[in-house]
């Protein structure tokens, strides 16, 4: 009787295994990659399976710059496709409570891009979506961040300008003469 008991309980824990795991969401993949310091970054993301994505692109600025920002889904068919893809710009470090959204989220599905005047700092990009095509499905993520001259930068160029309009104005004045 205990051998029969104990087959019962088997493939009754068996088939509420294989029932939770049926219920769990399918994730195509949850990946963060580290783009270094000021970067300048395209790729294309692939997934094979079906099923929802969350990637994190972290960076660091310094000094402040301006950033510009493109994600793509490059949907064909239903052989590959991504559904409800999004983008969104956030401060601070992925998961932890300082975090803070900076912007709105902007669609994988459209052909947008974002821009930004960033201060130095670190800030990631978090790109979400589902892969529900039979052949999995892919997007394109590009960023550029280019630094912002700094007031001491632009003196000296305004001074250097103002210095050579002064040599061409004497040059023309002796030549004058």
């Amino acid at each position: 009787m205990t051998h029969s008991l104990r087959k019962k309980a088997v493939g009754v824990a068996v088939m509420l295994g294989l029932a939770a795991a049926s219920l769990a969401p399918l994730q195509a993949s949850a990946t963060t990659y580290d783009l270094g310091v000021n970067p300048s970054f395209a790729d294309t993301v692939t997934y094979k399976v079906k099923g929802t994505f969350e990637d994190l692109f972290t960076f660091t600025l310094n000094p402040a710059a301006d950033l510009a920002a493109q994600g793509v889904a490059l949907n064909f068919t239903k052989f590959s496709n991504i559904t409800g893809g999004t983008f969104q710009l956030f401060s601070g470090i992925p998961g932890s409570k300082q975090a803070t959204s900076i912007g709105t989220s902007v669609s994988l599905n459209n052909i947008e891009h974002d821009y930004f005047k960033l201060s130095s700092g670190d800030y990631f990009f978090n790109v979400r979506g589902k892969v529900d095509g039979t052949g999995g499905g892919s997007y394109i993520f590009s960023l550029v961040a280019t630094p912002v001259p700094e007031p001491g930068e632009w003196a000296l160029l305004l001074s250097g300008l103002g210095l050579i309009g002064t040599m061409i104005r004497r040059r023309s004045r002796s030549l004058g003469a």
